[in-house]
């Protein structure tokens, strides 16, 4: 049996019903830590902070809380 492999256009994404989310190692490899860890911040926010889960300023502003409270910069 094998598995289906989608490829997404998008650097990383996150389920609206699941809270799951995916990640282009492809988009990924070429980021620095930082930048990773910005997308990240973002996605978890749209299912996991937002009051609106699919506003994405919301999540900008969410995201860059966690980002700069963990101390990146």
């Amino acid at each position: 049996m094998s598995a289906i492999v989608r490829l997404i256009t998008t650097p990383a994404r996150i389920s609206n019903s699941t809270g799951r989310m995916e990640i282009s190692k492809k988009a990924f490899s070429q980021m620095t830590i930082p930048m990773r860890m910005a997308i990240i911040c973002h996605e978890f926010s749209h299912f996991y902070m937002n009051v609106v889960q699919k506003d994405e300023i919301e999540a900008d502003l969410n995201a860059l809380k966690l980002y700069l409270g963990m101390g990146y910069p």
